[in-house]
């Protein structure tokens, strides 16, 4: 971002934190390739999406609903246009849950570098500011499942999931 002062421009520093993912920001990102190749709004019977931050193609039908009306496709264009003007990128996840992601994030010149820091965890009661045995509980809570039983999921803020999605989680 520039900020002109008098006959001085002074260039900031910016980094963005994403709550998503990885995936998710590689698939903003693809939104304005897509729109520079003159892409417009999906329907819901487009094919599925070759997006390079998900290992298989991505079904219209699960696109988020903004997508489908030319003010949120325009918005998230923007949005991603102006990703690719900061110092870099954090994202809240890990290299090792999103690698596929992340290593294609980390290898578009287009990208600023992304830093994974997730997962990002709040214990309600608890204040962020605590002295550290928050997440000292936490991970003590964590090491204490059995192997593989842990998932982690990340999903926009208005993000949810039905009463058979958690079940299929819960399986």
């Amino acid at each position: 971002m520039l900020c002109p002062t008098s006959h001085l421009v002074w260039f900031l520093i910016c980094y963005i934190f994403l709550a998503s993912g990885a995936a998710f920001l590689g698939s903003m990102l693809y939104l304005a390739d897509r729109f520079d190749k003159g892409g417009t709004t999906f329907k819901r019977t487009d094919p599925d999406s070759i997006i390079p931050s998900y290992v298989n193609p991505v079904p219209s039908k699960v696109l988020p609903s903004l997508l489908f009306h030319d003010g949120g496709y325009s918005t998230f264009v923007g949005h991603a246009r102006k990703f690719k003007e900061v110092k870099g990128i954090i994202v809240n996840t890990f290299a090792e849950l999103e690698s596929h992601a992340v290593n294609y994030l980390n290898g578009e010149a287009s990208v600023p570098p992304v830093y994974t820091v997730g997962p990002v965890v709040y214990h309600e009661g608890n204040s962020p500011e605590a002295d550290g045995n928050q997440r000292d509980e936490i991970m003590k809570f964590v090491d204490a499942q059995p192997e593989k039983s842990v998932v982690f999921l990340c999903f926009g803020s208005q993000g949810s999931f039905s009463e058979p999605q958690l079940k299929e989680i819960a399986l």
